[in-house]
């Protein structure tokens, strides 16, 4: 079955300067969407200078995906950001920060999203594919990440950043 990544249904916009990306906690278990007003509420935070038109896909609590092997749900990431020829993979982290293995989880969730994307579509036609792993309680990237961040590179060929702020 292929799997629709950019299904309208799972689609929401803007062209603001600034605005945010936002996953309510459960229950119930919504999509992420994007946000222009309630600042507080925002995860991830996209700088658009250029005033481009952006697409927020969302892909967990959205997307239809294939069961895996053992009949399993696949791991997801939250959405995908689309800018013109500028696609990005994010994924949402507001809690568990205490936890070690946000971090870790938010890679995998990315990992697995971006080998389905692989499978029903083709990264070549973009001209800037990265990740994003935006965690509203630790703003700014890490030094300490950097293995983590160039294993990913390794195994998906993306650059992952690990900021609250997205520039596009």
């Amino acid at each position: 079955m292929p799997v629709d990544f950019f299904n309208e249904k799972c689609r929401t916009s803007s062209n603001n300067e600034r605005f945010g990306l936002c996953d309510d906690p459960p229950p119930p278990h919504k999509p992420a969407y994007i946000d222009e007003n309630n600042e507080d509420e925002w995860i991830g935070i996209v700088t658009n200078k250029s005033l481009l038109d952006v697409n927020f896909y969302a892909v967990d609590h959205c997307i239809e995906l294939p069961l895996l092997e053992n009949g399993k749900k696949p791991s997801r990431c939250d959405g995908i950001l689309l800018a013109g020829r500028i696609l990005i993979f994010v994924e949402l982290k507001s809690r568990d920060v205490r936890r070690k293995i946000w971090l870790q989880e938010g890679i995998d969730q990315l990992i697995s999203t971006i080998n389905l994307f692989r499978w029903n579509a083709d990264l070549v036609s973009y001209d800037r594919v990265v990740a994003h792993i935006c965690n509203k309680k630790r703003p700014i990237s890490h030094s300490g990440r950097s293995e983590k961040i160039q294993k990913f590179k390794d195994t998906t060929g993306l650059m992952l950043y690990t900021d609250q702020v997205i520039q596009l």
